[in-house]
C-alpha cells in the first residue's frame, strides 16, 4: 500500500509542513513537533525512492530548529534514507523503467530530462545535502561512494548518464542517427549545466567537456553520414579508377544518395533550434563546396540542381 500510494503520501506530508509553518512560523509548540516527528517516522518507512528526497530534507531542515537532544533518533534515520536515495539514484539502474525508452528520431531521452531535473534540485539544496552527506556524529559511517559533497555527486552523476547514453545510441539503427541522438543529450545536457548558479570549480571543467562533446558528434556526424555522399564526386576512390565503365557518372550516383540521405534525414531530430540550424550550416557549408568544386573542375553547365538548390535541400533536415 505504502508503494501503490507513496506519492499521494509524500504530498501529504509536504501539505501538512506547509499548513505548520503557515500557522506556527518558527514558534513552534511540544504538540507541532510531535505531528513533525510522526510525519519523519512515516517518511522513513516509505521504500527509497527518489522522489522522496524534497520533502525528507524539508523535514530535516524543519526539525533541526528544535533541541537536538530530543531529535538525535530520527534525524539519524532521515540522513540515512538521503545517503540510500542518493545511492540509487546515482546507479540509474532502479529508476522507472519507463525513463529508458529511447527517443525517436534521435531526439533528448527522458532519462536525461530526469537526471538534469534532480541535478537543478541537488543544486539548489546543496546546503543541507552537503551537510547530510558529511555527517559523521553517533556511529554513522562514512558513505563509502566517490562523492564527498554534492558537486562530487553531480560529477559521478552525469558520468553514469554518459555510459548510459552511449550505451542507449547503439540502439539506433544507423551510425549517422547514433551521433545525431548523442549530440542532442550533450546539448541538453551543457545548457542545463550553464543554467547553474556558479558554486563548484568542477563547473567550468563540465561545461568544456560537453562543449567539447557537442564538436565532436557534429564532426563525426559528418563524416559518417556526408563523407560518402561527397566522396561520389571523387573519381579516385578504388573502385571508380579500377573499373569506371561499371560505374554511373559521377554526379549522378552524387544525386542519388544526396536525395536519398535528405529524404531520410528530414525525420530526424534535432530539438535545439539554434543548433540545428548551425549543424544544417556546416552541412551545407561542406556539401555545396564540393559540389562547387565538382561543377567547375568539370566545366559542367548542364547538371540537375544548381547549388542554391541543393542548399535548399540541406536546411531542410532534422525537422523530426
Amino acid at each position: 500500500m505504502l508503494q501503490l500510494f507513496g506519492k499521494e503520501l509524500v504530498a501529504l506530508i509536504d501539505r501538512s509542513i506547509q499548513e505548520i509553518n503557515r500557522e506556527h512560523g518558527q514558534a513552534r509548540g511540544a504538540s507541532e513537533m510531535r505531528r513533525l516527528l510522526k510525519l519523519a517516522v512515516v517518511i522513513t518507512m516509505l521504500p527509497t525512492s527518489p522522489d522522496l528526497l524534497p520533502v525528507i530534507l524539508r523535514l530535516y531542515a524543519t526539525l533541526g530548529t528544535f533541541p537536538i537532544d530530543q531529535l538525535n533518533g530520527i534525524t539519524k534515520e532521515l540522513r540515512k534514507c538521503v545517503r540510500k536515495i542518493l545511492r540509487r539514484v546515482c546507479s540509474l539502474s532502479q529508476t522507472q523503467s519507463g525513463l529508458y525508452h529511447v527517443a525517436q528520431r534521435g531526439g533528448v531521452h527522458k532519462i536525461t530530462l530526469y537526471v538534469m531535473n534532480y541535478v537543478k534540485f541537488l543544486w539548489e539544496h546543496d546546503s543541507v545535502i552537503n551537510n547530510i552527506i558529511a555527517y559523521q556524529a553517533d556511529g554513522e559511517s562514512e558513505n563509502g561512494e566517490e562523492w564527498t559533497q554534492v558537486d562530487s555527486f553531480v560529477q559521478h552523476f552525469i558520468g553514469r548518464l554518459d555510459a548510459l547514453l552511449e550505451r542507449m545510441a547503439r540502439h539506433e539503427s544507423m551510425m549517422g542517427l547514433e551521433c545525431i541522438s548523442l549530440l542532442n543529450n550533450a546539448h541538453f545536457i551543457l545548457n542545463r549545466l550553464r543554467k547553474l548558479e556558479v558554486k563548484s570549480a568542477l563547473q567550468q571543467d563540465w561545461i568544456l567537456r560537453y562543449e567539447n562533446q557537442v564538436k565532436h558528434q557534429i564532426t563525426r556526424y559528418l563524416e559518417l553520414s556526408w563523407l560518402p555522399v561527397m566522396s561520389c564526386l571523387d573519381a579516385h576512390t578504388p573502385t571508380q579508377a579500377l573499373f569506371p565503365c561499371f560505374h554511373l557518372p559521377l554526379t549522378t550516383r552524387f544525386y542519388e544518395m544526396l536525395e536519398s540521405t535528405c529524404a531520410e534525414q528530414q525525420n530526424w531530430r534535432i530539438e535545439d533550434p539554434k543548433l540545428r540550424n548551425n549543424v544544417r550550416k556546416a552541412v551545407s557549408s561542406h556539401v555545396v563546396q564540393c559540389y562547387q568544386a565538382h561543377l567547375q573542375k568539370k566545366g559542367m553547365k548542364l547538371h540537375k540542381y544548381i547549388p542554391q538548390e541543393i542548399e535548399n535541400k540541406l536546411m531542410e533536415l532534422f525537422e523530426g
